[in-house]
């Protein structure tokens, strides 16, 4: 669930928006954790949120979520800009068209402006992020050396003319970089170019490929 930099409307943006707002993992860890501490039961089925054919029935899931963070409500604003169900409904259907950077119906009708889009999507990210940090913080916890490796999410290039010698920018997750703040775990790092694709390996499980940009 690594970011995405994103300022405006297209395709690839929505299109990662949607992808975003299909996680179910997201919602069903909120969902189980706030019937937890209102109900004192641990429901890891929640079948009550589920169709006849056991799929999760997302925007009913996404209105308990809401409607239980009363006592939270900067997360609370947080979910209710991340998930927008009319805005996902209609990219799921293309049924839209990108006009004066703004998202609007076939129709002509106004959708979502680019700014409040820009809001959803980085709210979404935003969760995602959190939730990722809160459980591998707990997991990390346990074994600390097994995890030093993980939760890196971009590796960046640069040439220093000071030094006169290329720089790696490790991009990893604050819980994750504590782990080992001077990075003993990077013994070295092996790089591999494909036409206009870089790759990366650091360790057997630390892998990234890209596109090589300016």
């Amino acid at each position: 669930m690594a970011g995405l930099m994103v300022n405006s409307q297209n395709n690839i943006t929505l299109n990662a928006y949607q992808h975003k707002y299909e996680i179910e993992e997201v919602l069903i860890y909120l969902a189980i954790l706030i019937k937890a501490v209102s109900k004192n039961t641990f429901d890891q089925n929640l079948d009550n949120f589920k169709d006849k054919s056991g799929n999760l029935r997302k925007g009913k899931i996404i209105e308990y979520i809401i409607s239980g963070l009363d006592s939270f409500p900067n997360l609370k604003k947080t979910i209710s800009k991340a998930y927008n169900p009319n805005l996902r409904n209609i990219i799921g259907h293309n049924d839209y068209k990108i006009k004066d950077n703004s998202l609007f119906t076939i129709d002509d009708e106004l959708i979502i402006t680019n700014h409040d889009f820009i809001e959803a999507f980085y709210s979404m990210q935003e969760l995602h992020n959190a939730l990722i940090w809160t459980i591998s913080n707990i997991e990390i916890n346990k074994n600390v050396e097994e995890y030093s490796d993980c939760g890196v999410l971009a590796i960046g290039y640069y040439y220093n003319k000071e030094i006169d010698i290329p720089e790696i920018h490790l991009f990893q997750l604050w819980c994750f970089s504590q782990c080992d703040p001077e990075k003993k775990w990077l013994k070295k790092a092996q790089i591999y170019k494909d036409k206009k694709n870089i790759t990366t390996k650091l360790t057997d499980i630390c892998v990234f490929s890209g596109e090589i940009t300016s």
